[in-house]
């Protein structure tokens, strides 16, 4: 798997970054391999912090990238022995896949939609409507006058 051409050849793919409580990054992907993902893992996930992963080949780099890597198989287990998991960004993703989804995960939007889901994902548990946070985000991008 992993590097393997063939098991690409059903993208795009949708690859997220989770940071528990609520930090969720999603990005589309054309192809699964090492050389695409790594450079989202080292944008996203600071330096020796701990990765948990499926058992994708791709991840086997990240030890020796700087990370402490954890992985489950689940073909085994939904828990590791030491209590690693990836439900976090599972869960993170349900919503948002049910969504993008109806509209076309082929469409040349699928990123923008993956934006708007990490957006939402972000500002859910504000207390404030999510309009009322993007004025709100706005309004800091201004210049002060």
């Amino acid at each position: 798997p992993g590097d393997v051409d063939d098991a690409d050849s059903q993208g795009p793919w949708v690859f997220g970054v989770y940071q528990a409580p609520n930090r969720t990054h999603f990005y589309a992907v054309d192809r699964r391999r090492r050389v695409d993902l790594l450079p989202l893992i080292q944008k996203w996930v600071a330096p020796g912090s701990t990765i948990v992963t499926d058992e994708w080949r791709a991840y086997d780099c990240l030890t020796r990238e700087g990370f402490d890597h954890e992985n489950v198989c689940h073909k085994r287990e939904w828990v590791s022995k030491r209590g690693f998991h990836t439900q976090g960004v599972e869960r993170s993703w349900l919503g948002p896949k049910a969504t993008i989804v109806k509209r076309g995960r082929g469409t040349p939007y699928l990123q923008a939609h993956l934006y708007e889901a990490n957006y939402r994902l972000l500002k859910r548990d504000t207390g404030r409507p999510l309009f009322m946070e993007l004025l709100m985000d706005l309004q800091s991008l201004r210049p002060a006058s």
